[in-house]
């Protein structure tokens, strides 16, 4: 029979699921027929953090996208790691792990408040 898990091995179960299914990506390299070559790979990207070039970033659309957030947090990679496609690629894999992390509270949340009302109708 199986046992009830704790909220905090329901987040690291699904964690680790994440991180089983997406790992794979740390290992690719840089699409750079797609969406690599312009968006990360990118003048912006190589300029730094100069006041005219977060202004640019904040300011303009590039390639018909405004995408200010992740321009700057690609900044930041490239500033920590160069074009390493493994930092690139550790960003969205966490950023996966985070939302799985955020669709298990809401669900949680949804169902403990309705099973709450269930529950006190039924005490009725």
């Amino acid at each position: 029979m199986l046992r009830k898990l704790s909220t905090n091995q329901l987040y690291l179960l699904t964690g680790v699921a994440c991180l089983f299914v997406y790992a794979p990506v740390l290992f690719f390299d840089f699409q750079r027929g797609w969406d690599d070559g312009w968006q990360v790979m990118n003048i912006y990207t190589v300029m730094g953090f100069t006041q005219d070039n977060l202004k640019t970033i904040f300011t303009e659309f590039f390639g018909g996208q405004y995408s200010p957030v992740n321009q700057v947090i690609y900044m930041v990679i490239y500033a920590l790691f160069g074009f390493s496609p493994a930092a690139f690629h550790l960003y969205p894999l966490l950023l996966h792990i985070a939302n799985s992390c955020l669709v298990l509270l809401f669900i949680q949340l949804f169902l403990g408040r309705h099973t709450d009302e269930a529950v006190s109708k039924a005490r009725r």
